[in-house]
């Protein structure tokens, strides 16, 4: 497609340099061709067959909405190459999520009828029966799945069964459930879709939001930093995020001004 190609191919595709045989290219002149045509020269002089011929276009080595290779060999090494450090993240995100639950239950003393004393229920706890049993549900779901991620990742008959093209999926699926599990067990939100007084019975209503907001931000930092996983893995993840809090903090309502929630949709949203 550029012109300046002629300078390196004849018509017929074959390798011709503008420039005397054997000799490279002086920096004047060599500097007057376009990048393409630069990295054009410099691919010819390490692989020889290297000749895209007139008109041509170099093949694409991925596809460019998966971003997985097209060649098998290719994606299986670049797998392989990043996989020790995907199984690290993964079980270093999910310890980190049982020890926070862990603690959390600890601390509360096994008090579920009080979803581990994130209600304050001084009456009857009959009514608020259904609504702490799904909360301790959820909790204890995110606790399975965070044991489920560390199983997988490390027994190698699971690991050579799926494949390490399906363990990236894995995860980035398995993130996906948790921030919708932390989303779900957020005792504002959740005493406010059972239809009760969220102010009058969840622990400490002030801060659930910027709680709400700090978790989400920790998973979905943690899932990029530690976990080599693709981006377009991780797409349903970040939309999730802001439409999960979207849905919450203003279909539900939140405990803070409107103007507040909007701002914090969009700082997670960029985030």
């Amino acid at each position: 497609p550029n012109p300046n190609l002629q300078l390196l191919f004849n018509p017929a595709g074959a390798f011709q340099s503008a420039f005397p045989p054997g000799l490279f290219p002086g920096y004047v002149q060599f500097a007057r061709l376009t990048p393409d045509v630069q990295m054009t020269f410099h691919l010819h002089r390490l692989f020889p067959s290297y000749a895209p011929g007139p008109g041509s276009r170099e093949k694409q080595e991925f596809n460019s909405y998966t971003l997985i290779f097209n060649e098998a060999a290719k994606e299986g090494a670049f797998l392989k190459e990043k996989w020790d450090k995907l199984r690290a993240g993964t079980i270093g995100l999910a310890f980190l999520y049982i020890c926070h639950i862990m603690i959390s239950i600890g601390s509360a003393g096994l008090e579920t009828q009080t979803s581990f004393r994130t209600f304050e229920i001084e009456d009857d706890p009959a009514p608020y029966a259904t609504m702490t049993l799904f909360r301790n549900v959820v909790v204890l779901a995110g606790a399975f799945l965070a044991f489920l991620a560390i199983i997988v990742v490390k027994t190698p008959f699971i690991v050579n069964s799926l494949g390490l093209e399906r363990l990236e999926k894995f995860v980035a699926l398995a993130l996906l459930f948790l921030i919708l599990l932390v989303i779900l067990q957020n005792p504002w939100y959740l005493a406010k879709a059972f239809g009760f007084d969220a102010e009058e019975i969840v622990a400490n209503p002030q801060s659930e939001d910027l709680y709400l907001l700090l978790s989400l931000d920790c998973i979905v930092t943690a899932s990029h930093l530690a976990m080599p996983v693709r981006w377009v893995w991780l797409l349903p993840m970040q939309i999730a995020v802001p439409l999960g809090y979207s849905i919450l903090g203003i279909g539900i309502g939140s405990q803070m001004y409107f103007s507040s929630v909007l701002l914090h949709i969009v700082i997670i949203g960029i985030l």
